[in-house]
This record gives C-alpha cells, sequence and structure tokens, in this order.
C-alpha cells in the first residue's frame, strides 16, 4: 500500500506545472518574508543635531525592541503621556529639519509612537485627552505594552501568504483523479489487482501527505525568519496595541503569541478543507482543466459574499478556507457562551477539518472506483 502511496507522490510532485507554481510560491513568500517579517518595515527615526537620521533592517527591529521595553507592562493612560512627551519633538526640532510641526503626527518615530498617535495624539503630536478606558473601555484593565510590530506584521505577512497558498494547492491537487480520466488511464488501474480497493485510498493519502507537508514547510519558513530575526520579546504584548491596528478591533484580550498559534490552527485547518474539496472535485470532473476551475471557484468566491448581511449564516461564511486564510473566524467574532462556558468560535475549525478528511476520503474514493464522470 505504502508502495502506491509513494509512487502517487511522486507523480504529483513531478508535474511540471507544480514545480511552476513551486517558483511562484518561493518568489511569493521571499517579497512577503523581507517586506513584512524579517526585517520587514520597522524604522526609528531621531535627531541628530540639524539632521534627521533613520535606523531600519534588523538594527531598526533592535532598537524598536529596546523603545518597548521600557514602557512594557500593563497599559495606562500615564504611559501615552510618559511616550508622547519622551518622543514628540519640539516645533523648533521639526522646523529645523524641514518638517510641519502641525503635521508631527503623521512622521515616522519609533512603532511605540505610531502605536500611540493614532488614537491619543492631536496632528501636531500632542496629548489629546483621551483616556486608555476611552478608547478600550473594559479591556482597558487588560492590555499589556510591549514590542507588538514585528509579531504584527508577521502575521499579516503569512496570511497574505496563505491566501496564496491556497491557490499553489488547488493547483497541485486538481489533476489528482480528473488527470486519469483525460488520459484514458482510469481504465486502466481500475481493472488491475488493487485498482479499485487500494488506488483511490492511496491518491487521497498522497494528496493529503503533500499538502499537509507543504504547508507546516511554509509555515515554518516563515516562522524561523521571525523568531530568529526578532525572537520572543513581546510574546505576551496585547495585539490589540499594535502599530497598524490590524487586529485592533477584537474584543477580548489576546497576546501576540497567541493570536500567532491561533492563526495557525486556521491556517492549518483552512489548507486541509481546501485539500479536500479538490480532491473530491478533481473525482468528480472530466478532466484537469474543469477540476482547477471549479476548486479556484470554490476557494476564492466566497471571498466576495457579503456575509454580514446574511445574519443567518454569518458565522458558518467565516469558515470557508480563503476566510479561514484571513482569520476572520477569530478576528470578526466574540466569543460563543456554550452551556455556560466561553469558546472561541475559531474551535469549530478542527470539526469542519476532520469532517471534510473523511467525506473526501469515502466520496473520492467511491467516485474514482465507480467511475462517475461530471459530464459523461
Amino acid at each position: 500500500m505504502w508502495q502506491i502511496v509513494k509512487f502517487e507522490i511522486e507523480k504529483i510532485l513531478s508535474k511540471k506545472i507544480v514545480w511552476a507554481a513551486g517558483v511562484g510560491m518561493v518568489i511569493m513568500m521571499f517579497l512577503m518574508t523581507q517586506n513584512w517579517i524579517a526585517p520587514g518595515e520597522h524604522g526609528v527615526q531621531y535627531r541628530e543635531g540639524e539632521v534627521l537620521k533613520t535606523v531600519d533592517g534588523l538594527d531598526g527591529i533592535q532598537r524598536n525592541k529596546e523603545i518597548a521595553a521600557e514602557f512594557e507592562g500593563v497599559f495606562t493612560s500615564q504611559k501615552v503621556q510618559a511616550i508622547l512627551d519622551k518622543y514628540n519633538w519640539s516645533g523648533e526640532e521639526l522646523e529645523k529639519l524641514g518638517l510641519k510641526p502641525e503635521n508631527q503626527r503623521y512622521y515616522l518615530h519609533n512603532d511605540l509612537y505610531s502605536t500611540i498617535v493614532e488614537k491619543f495624539a492631536n496632528r501636531d503630536g500632542s496629548y489629546n485627552g483621551n483616556t486608555v478606558e476611552d478608547i478600550f473601555g473594559p479591556l482597558s484593565g487588560e492590555l499589556k505594552l510591549g514590542y507588538s510590530a514585528g509579531w504584527e506584521s508577521t502575521i499579516y505577512g503569512i496570511v497574505y501568504t496563505m491566501l496564496s497558498w491556497g491557490c499553489i494547492l488547488v493547483i497541485i491537487l486538481a489533476p489528482l483523479f480528473s488527470e486519469e480520466y483525460s488520459r484514458g488511464t482510469d481504465a486502466l488501474i481500475l481493472t488491475g489487482v488493487y485498482g479499485k480497493s487500494k488506488c483511490g485510498t492511496a491518491k487521497v493519502l498522497a494528496a493529503f501527505i503533500v499538502a499537509e507537508g507543504l504547508t507546516f514547510l511554509v509555515l515554518f519558513i516563515q516562522l524561523a525568519a521571525f523568531f530568529l530575526t526578532n525572537g520572543l520579546a513581546g510574546m505576551d504584548a496585547s495585539i490589540q496595541l499594535a502599530p497598524m491596528a490590524i487586529f485592533g478591533f477584537i474584543s477580548y484580550p489576546v497576546s501576540c503569541l497567541q493570536l500567532l498559534l491561533f492563526g495557525c490552527l486556521l491556517w492549518i485547518t483552512g489548507c486541509t478543507v481546501i485539500t479536500a474539496f479538490t480532491i473530491f472535485f478533481s473525482s468528480l470532473a472530466k478532466n484537469s482543466f474543469a477540476s482547477l476551475i471549479i476548486g479556484f471557484a470554490i476557494y476564492v468566491v466566497p471571498m466576495f459574499i457579503p456575509w454580514a448581511k446574511l445574519p443567518l449564516t454569518e458565522k458558518a461564511g467565516q469558515f470557508f478556507p480563503i476566510n479561514q486564510m484571513q482569520m476572520q473566524p477569530l478576528t470578526g467574532f466574540d466569543k460563543l457562551q456554550i452551556a455556560g462556558a466561553e469558546l472561541n468560535i475559531m474551535w469549530i475549525s478542527l470539526p469542519i477539518a476532520v469532517i471534510a478528511i473523511v467525506l473526501a476520503f469515502f466520496l473520492s474514493r467511491k467516485t474514482f472506483s465507480q467511475h462517475q464522470v461530471v459530464g459523461n
């Protein structure tokens, strides 16, 4: 059996289209890693005499970590004012640098400063009087300040990597069964000794091994790049206090490390579901092109459906793989109340993935063994 699985894995990976898609994915990963993860955009600007200097790259990351460490801990209004007092430039300094004092808030200072000014500063950088309680309400006493910028940009970069990776999975797996139909080799396979009993099973196992193995590899590469350049600093900082505020609307306390781990769960289960439905539609479609078109449609279309306007299906809609890649089950809803206990809605992705695996295994194997090809 495992010899057949090995043979199917080699078939999947030997196709030219797989290698072409792989090259495209490597380029995509390189760009996302360089621009968002290691080193990403983490500059620090400071005044030296009458010259404005910038530290970026790995030095910028280190400097931003040091600045964040000065104020790490529970986020308070007093820290907001202290940060603004320390890192605001005076109007005279700005004028000497050729900058407009009234636009100080929009100039780069450092990641920590960028976190604060959006909600707590006027255009000129002065404190606007908002308190932490005013902005964050019930969360105000539970938020922790720290080095969150690298975590936020890394998660953001991986989101877009995984969105692309979902498309690559469809390309890799679409020919799994359908190629046998278009080439006429299905008849040869199904009349063999193990054609109906083992070949379908081997194809499904090979597809999941390839898909999950490559998914873990993609995640490992980008996470390794992050940890090698950023370390663990800020892992307990609240993701709501990151400079881009991408995850600022999460309504319950979430640390940077927690969000990254939650994201990994959603990305892996999302890829599992993509693999399952691509396998199934490959067993139905009469050729690889039809399988590819169906796979792309099922993967991409749910992103454009206005789920918020469909209240009865709003939560269910977030568990389509492309929405999981964007972490919508985590970021779009409050926790569920079930039997008096709180449950994060993202955990529903686990049983969905298990059900998808079971259905893909039994339905695609049965369809292939009976050769029920769409359009015939």
